[in-house]
């Protein structure tokens, strides 16, 4: 194999070239992934609000059968 300045800087030129490649696929895999994880929060968020607002209902009721009472 020919070792000369050339070759090697050829060489780590296209080791560069392919680490390159390989961060970019794994910088879009995270970009995907970070916006389904923020959709997740989203959906998660329109849940805990949902659930706080009927955990509200029900302590209202449970007052207002107490004051019946």
């Amino acid at each position: 194999m020919d070792h000369s300045p050339i070759s090697k800087l050829e060489s780590q030129v296209e080791s560069l070239a392919e680490l390159c490649d390989t961060l970019i696929r794994d910088n879009k895999a995270l970009r995907l992934e970070r916006e389904q994880l923020r959709t997740k929060v989203a959906r998660l968020a329109v849940k805990q609000e949902k659930a706080r607002d009927r955990l509200n209902q029900i302590g209202e009721r449970i007052k207002a059968m107490e004051s019946s009472a």
